[in-house]
């Protein structure tokens, strides 16, 4: 490269050029040349005033590029998402409040479900109460057949002694009436 040379740079990073462009056009010399080398300069904005060189467009502040458009979409999108979340997690609180509602409601409702259960309770108490003396009385009827049962052979044997020994109908007699009381006895103690 020598004097009088054009050169155009075409890099859209600013401090590359600013570099590049400053190395070109200092007075002093370069690292890189022997003696300084001035040549026609041109690049595509003009990034340093105090530098003497040409630029193709003139500066120009652009707002809204791409990249803040992209940033400001993106932060709209998740600012979206975290007040979508907020809304998820609103309705779930509000569904918990409905329950410790609801639980609040059940106990002040206790006493009443203790009056039901107590109420339960005796019912079921009665109940085997009931069953106990079907059971008794069972019992007591069996015991009243097994009674029937031992009169039957009694007499049957009363019969075959009368038959064998005719003086023992007043012993016969006898036995009969306390038989009967017995069973008389027995039966009122069942009622």
């Amino acid at each position: 490269m020598s004097e009088e040379d054009e050169v155009i740079f075409y890099n859209y990073r600013a401090d590359r050029e600013r570099q590049i462009e400053e190395e070109l056009l200092e007075d002093t010399d370069p690292d890189e040349y022997e003696e300084p080398i001035n040549p026609n300069f041109t690049g595509m904005f003009p990034y340093e005033r105090g530098l003497n060189a040409e630029s193709v467009f003139k500066k120009k502040v652009v707002e809204n590029t791409l990249g803040e458009e992209i940033a400001e979409k993106v932060e709209s999108i998740e600012s979206e998402g975290i007040r979508d979340e907020f809304e998820d997690l609103k309705e779930e609180f509000e569904e918990l409040s409905e329950l410790e509602n609801e639980l609040d409601s059940q106990e002040q409702d206790y006493p009443k479900l203790e009056e039901k259960i107590q109420g339960i309770e005796e019912s079921f108490e009665e109940r085997f109460e009931d069953f106990e003396s079907k059971i008794d009385e069972i019992e007591k009827e069996n015991e009243l057949e097994e009674l029937e049962e031992r009169i039957k052979e009694l007499e049957q044997k009363i019969d075959e002694q009368e038959k064998e020994d005719p003086r023992l109908d007043d012993k016969i007699e006898e036995v009969e009436k306390d038989f009967q009381d017995q069973l008389e006895s027995f039966e009122s103690k069942i009622r």
